[in-house]
């Protein structure tokens, strides 16, 4: 109440902005029942108007959502009234970096979706210890290097190895497919052979296109994801048509990198008093310098815990970090290791984005 009307201005900048302003549903996906459930938040191209059926006001900078124009699907997820389309064309499936969310490509996903139309469908997902996906306890990771799974620096390490995150990209992939689009395909085609006289040829609908786009270690993970897909194409209900690669290499752009990132983490606060502090430190400290990002990605990084600190005789709440990202070290290295080679022999289109063609290796020179 005693804040100026400028700070009040600055706390308004960093409010948190909730998922449902980028995305139309946020569910859970399983590759298989009793499995790991990996978080989706997913949407459709086109616009998204306040005179839709969507119910949402995007002319402000709070974007929050009416009150009306929900529909509540099963228990955990969330849906919103969307034009639905009479068919599913392409998927974009969207893997984050390191320690961040889904909800990093939040952003990319707003600009994209107006340029295309309702049959593509833009998702991304929380990979495995991060955001809100829910995992079963890993095996005891190769590359620990104590008896406990720890850490030299102390550390959990936790299984986001390369070959698992490739894994994990494939089943998430497929998952999505099969949850948003082949039930809506299955039940257009039984309409048309349904209204169909005996004499007109069975509709047969094709398979659905699959684009995959990683940065930093999804990079890595949906690289490594086709080569599986490609090994066994028929394993899956979806054509996969290209795979794009943002700011990672098998060169220096990962490299070289290492060490910095292992020094920005030793710097990074272990906890906020609130999910604007949390927001506020992403955009000082530049690891997101993208203000509308960092005020919809930050808060899906942390989580809330109560309890009472060494010498603190009173319980306080605040927010701590989902995932101790000193606890991938161990696997930094796999990721990019015969990473070039991996992304070139995908038999699919390919697109690498880098900050310059100095962070170009031989085979990606060639």
């Amino acid at each position: 109440d005693d804040a100026s009307p400028s700070e009040r201005a600055v706390a308004a900048a960093l409010e948190p902005v909730a998922w449902h302003a980028y995305f139309d549903e946020k569910v859970a996906v399983r590759a298989e029942p009793g499995t790991d459930a990996f978080r989706v938040y997913a949407r459709r191209g086109g616009e998204r108007h306040s005179s839709d059926a969507t119910g949402f006001s995007l002319k402000n900078d709070t974007r929050k959502p009416h009150t009306t124009g929900h529909l509540f699907g099963e228990k955990g997820e969330t849906r919103v009234a969307h034009p639905p389309a009479d068919t599913t064309e392409t998927v974009i499936l969207f893997a984050h970096g390191c320690a961040y969310t889904a909800l990093s490509w939040a952003t990319t996903v707003e600009h994209l979706a107006p340029q295309l139309d309702t049959s593509v469908l833009l998702a991304a997902f929380d990979a495995r210890h991060h955001g809100e996906s829910e995992v079963f306890a890993d095996e005891p990771s190769k590359r620990s290097n104590s008896d406990d799974g720890s850490a030299d620096d102390g550390s959990t390490v936790v299984d986001v190895s390369a070959e698992r995150l490739a894994r994990d990209a494939a089943r998430v992939a497929l998952a999505v497919v099969r949850r948003f689009c082949l039930p809506r395909q299955k039940t257009k085609e039984r309409e048309l052979n349904e209204t169909s006289d005996r004499t007109t040829p069975r509709m047969v609908t094709s398979p659905v296109k699959l684009v995959l786009v990683g940065h930093s270690m999804g990079g890595a993970a949906v690289a490594r994801a086709a080569a599986i897909i490609g090994e066994r194409p028929s394993a899956y209900d979806f054509d996969l048509r290209g795979v794009a690669l943002v700011d990672v290499s098998e060169n220096g752009g990962a490299r070289e990198t290492l060490r910095a990132t292992e020094t920005f983490l030793a710097k990074r606060p272990k906890e906020f008093a609130t999910k604007t502090d949390a927001v506020a430190w992403f955009v000082r400290s530049g690891l997101t310098t993208n203000l509308a990002s960092a005020r919809v990605s930050a808060p899906s990084q942390i989580r809330r815990v109560t309890g009472t600190e060494e010498n603190d005789v009173s319980s306080r709440s605040r927010f701590v970090w989902i995932l101790d990202a000193r606890a991938t070290a161990p696997h930094w290295r796999g990721w990019f290791e015969g990473l070039s080679r991996t992304f070139l022999s995908a038999k699919c289109a390919k697109l690498l984005v880098l900050a310059g063609v100095d962070r170009l290796d031989d085979e990606l020179t060639i």
